[in-house]
């Protein structure tokens, strides 16, 4: 007997959509689940199907579930495979795959693609003080350890357990890619600090957590007082995102915090900071900037699919004009660093570079890029260096 064409099996599957239905959301659940899982899965879904549909239907969706993971792997082990069949196999864009392939290569391009469709952990990151330790050794059985020092992993199915933790500043919800560029700036107890973009504010909490965490390690340099001296200026635009904003930095009391809401496209940012009595110049300035978000793409797997290559181009110019408007609030002397959620060179390397072509007065101290791992998105950073 002659298999169908594929006008047929279009017409089939027209005629019977909960047949592709099925077989869609067992193969979504089949690709988020551990390989031991599988059989269960598979499993349940077949007996749905012989709730649902006829015996020749519920076999072939038997057939398919069966051999589906199997010939997935046997693609996915193959090291050549191109652009078109590494795109179907991992469910990214065409046009992203091929421009991954020409800027990192086929192994790291693998790597990004295998990492993108591993579930997503929620990691909690612990403040440095007692008070923190005391609530984890309260609270620590609802977590395991990450391979990052003072981040955890929430088991599953535990969010209402430590609903305490996250109702205090000694925890917060936070991937660890986005503790490098904090960590970049160095922040210091008793200097100033802008942070740009930050809602919902977890890279402000953590340059507070940093400069706390030097106060407590490196007493004799920095005393008490000095930690009432900081001041972290978080800025940001929209009712929502500020909303979210002076939540989480209200929880911050042992230095000086202000949240106020600017278009850093738009509105001039010196006079609103004039009006709330806050400097004009910054000892050090965060600007993560709004991105692509194709280092997070695990976590926002719909993004994908609404990113287009024109994004970038529009992604890029939004956030060079960002830059050069923030590095109008830096004190000589001063860090800025420009970071992103995205692995692209148009939106990190390249962005740098041209800003450094036309502003001579600053240099570049330090640059990394993060891919996707384990257990960490991926993001990118520079330390851009005001000449004194």
């Amino acid at each position: 007997m002659r298999s169908k064409s594929k006008t047929q099996n279009n017409g089939y599957f027209a005629r019977k959509p909960k047949t592709p239905a099925i077989l869609r959301a067992a193969a979504a659940e089949i690709l988020s689940s551990d390989l031991k899982k599988h059989p269960k899965i598979i499993h349940s879904w077949v007996d749905y199907a012989k709730s649902e549909l006829s015996k020749s239907e519920s076999g072939f969706i038997n057939a398919v579930l069966r051999r589906f993971f199997p010939a997935l792997e046997r693609l996915r082990a193959n090291p050549s495979a191109d652009a078109k069949t590494l795109s179907a196999v991992y469910s990214h864009p065409l046009w992203l795959v091929e421009r991954w392939l020409g800027e990192f290569g086929a192994d790291k391009t693998l790597e990004i693609l295998k990492n993108n469709i591993l579930p997503s952990e929620v990691f909690l990151r612990k403040s440095p003080d007692l008070e923190a330790d005391m609530l984890y050794s309260k609270y620590g059985n609802y977590l395991n350890k990450s391979k990052y020092p003072d981040f955890f992993i929430l088991k599953p199915g535990h969010w209402q357990d430590v609903s305490e933790l996250l109702s205090t500043r000694h925890f917060y919800i936070q991937d660890p890619s986005t503790l490098h560029a904090p960590k970049l700036l160095s922040p210091e107890p008793g200097k100033t600090y802008l942070d740009l973009c930050a809602a919902p504010g977890g890279k402000s909490r953590a340059i507070a957590d940093i400069i706390l965490g030097r106060t407590l390690s490196e007493g004799s340099k920095y005393p008490q007082e000095s930690l009432h001296k900081t001041l972290i200026v978080s800025v940001d635009f929209g009712a929502k995102r500020m909303d979210t904003l002076r939540e989480n930095m209200g929880k911050i009391d042992f230095l000086k915090s202000a949240c106020v809401e600017c278009d850093l496209r738009g509105t001039n940012l010196s006079n609103i900071l004039v009006e709330h009595k806050l400097p004009i110049l910054y000892d050090g300035i965060l600007l993560d900037a709004p991105c692509s978000n194709t280092g997070v793409l695990r976590r926002r797997p719909d993004a994908k699919y609404r990113l287009a290559p024109e994004d970038l181009a529009i992604c890029a110019k939004m956030q060079a004009d960002i830059l050069r408007n923030a590095a109008g609030f830096l004190k000589p002397g001063g860090k800025l660093v420009y970071s992103t959620c995205s692995i692209e060179q148009c939106e990190n390397a390249e962005i740098v570079e041209n800003f450094l072509k036309k502003r001579s007065d600053f240099s570049l101290e330090k640059s990394i890029t993060i891919f996707p791992s384990e257990q960490s998105d991926g993001a990118s950073a520079s330390v851009l260096k005001k000449n004194s």
